[in-house]
């Protein structure tokens, strides 16, 4: 496959990247969860799979203590309820 790109565009927004993607702006690299509909109806093609890495989910780093904060419990009791 050849992709023919003329000029260069660079942005700092997801939605403008996405938006610039859909329109044959060029080439966007995403987060697979934030192109799958469109990768799916094909308006999207996923290429250099190989070189890309999956995304393993995020990690939480904090001290190690018995009484963690309220603040931080609470966070974390979110983040592990979003968990898929």
């Amino acid at each position: 496959m050849e992709i023919a790109v003329k000029g260069s565009l660079t942005v700092n927004d997801t939605e403008l990247l996405l938006n610039a993607a859909l329109d044959g702006a060029g080439v966007a690299y995403m987060i697979d969860y934030q192109v799958q509909p469109w990768i799916e109806n094909g308006r999207l093609v996923r290429f250099l799979e190989p070189w890309s890495p999956r995304f393993p989910g995020f990690y939480l780093y904090h001290p190690s203590r018995r009484l963690v904060p309220p603040a931080l419990r609470a966070f974390i009791d979110f983040v592990r309820s979003r968990r898929g």
